[in-house]
């Protein structure tokens, strides 16, 4: 007898401005997440310059940016920002000023980074904004990364993060590698 498939956490959704494209989305945090990967035919996590086997290994790393917002359906998700203009919406993001508004987001053109074309008060504000961890489970949960067990306090978690990281890492480099020879 088959026995039914475990139940699956759903993945959050990455929301990506096009060039040319304009989208309404709801700031739901007044706080910014950045993260550093490398492109291995998948997204990893980059851990440290130190001690991170991407780095070591020359593959380029990448940071980007993400804030917890709803789109115009309220379905909750992470909306990609670039590096080019970072500063100025962790400045934004911080000062609490946008946090319950309507964002029109534009991207003038396929290297731009994310402009804001004005701002309105949300119809439906919520009550408090997306915690960080909560942001940082979203984005763990979609790049693969262990989630943090009840009880666990913040380094152990942090450790089985990188651990799980460098073990993706290499494994990519040795297919990577594998391939060339």
């Amino acid at each position: 007898m088959n026995s039914p498939a475990p139940l699956q956490e759903p993945q959050t959704p990455i929301f990506r401005v096009k060039a040319g494209e304009s989208r309404l989305f709801h700031i739901q945090t007044d706080d910014l997440l950045g993260i550093c990967t490398h492109w291995l035919g998948r997204t990893r996590l980059c851990t440290t310059h130190t001690d991170c086997p991407g780095c070591f290994a020359g593959v380029v790393r990448r940071w980007t940016g993400y804030i917890p917002v709803a789109d115009h359906r309220k379905v909750q998700g992470l909306l990609e920002i670039s590096a080019s203009n970072a500063g100025w919406w962790e400045r934004e993001i911080k000062t609490g000023k946008l946090f319950n508004q309507i964002a029109k987001v534009s991207r003038v053109n396929r290297f731009g980074g994310l402009m804001l074309d004005g701002v309105k008060p949300a119809p439906n504000p919520v009550d408090e904004p997306v915690k960080s961890i909560e942001a940082w489970r979203w984005m763990l949960r979609i790049i693969g990364l262990p989630m943090p067990r009840p009880g666990e306090d913040a380094a152990l978690w942090e450790r089985r993060v990188t651990e799980a990281a460098h073990a993706a890492l290499q494994r990519d480099l040795g297919s990577r590698n594998a391939a060339i020879v």
